[in-house]
C-alpha cells in the first residue's frame, strides 16, 4: 500500500509549483510504497544539510 504524500515544514521542501515542473521525470506506476515527491524531498534535505 502506497503512503499518501504528507507535507513537512523543511526549508528544502519543494513548493507545489516546483513539484509540478519536475514530476514528469518521476513516472508513477512502479510499486514503491513511498510518494515520489517525498523521496525527492528527502534527497534535497540531505543535500542541503549535509547529513
Amino acid at each position: 500500500m502506497k503512503k499518501e504524500y504528507q507535507a513537512t515544514n523543511y526549508e528544502s521542501d519543494l513548493t507545489d509549483k516546483q513539484w509540478e515542473a519536475i514530476k514528469e521525470f518521476f513516472p508513477s506506476g512502479n510499486k514503491s510504497k513511498y510518494h515520489k515527491r517525498s523521496l525527492v524531498e528527502a534527497v534535497l534535505y540531505i543535500v542541503k544539510t549535509g547529513c
